[in-house]
């Protein structure tokens, strides 16, 4: 848990304004604020691991969900992350 929060703090500073995603394996996953906007929009389960909220988005789904996003005007950033 502790690298992808720390992907996610970089890929914030890097990526200022967009939802971010972090690809891992056939799981997309959303973390913190981003994953409570995408549960709301999408409809999908939030989730809570110690004190971060955590939204997945199965790879069957991204198609579906990044369409979802990018028409209510939100800009996405995918990440690729190699976290156990």
């Amino acid at each position: 848990m502790n690298e992808l929060v720390s992907a996610w703090v970089a890929a914030q500073q890097r990526a200022p304004g967009s939802l971010l995603l972090f690809r891992q394996g056939e799981t997309y996953t959303a973390i913190g604020d981003d994953a409570v906007l995408l549960s709301k929009l999408c409809k999908l389960d939030l989730r809570k691991i110690a004190t971060f909220r955590l939204v997945s988005v199965p790879l069957a789904d991204l198609k579906c969900v990044l369409g979802r996003l990018l028409q209510d005007g939100h800009k996405v950033a995918i990440v690729d992350v190699d976290v156990a």
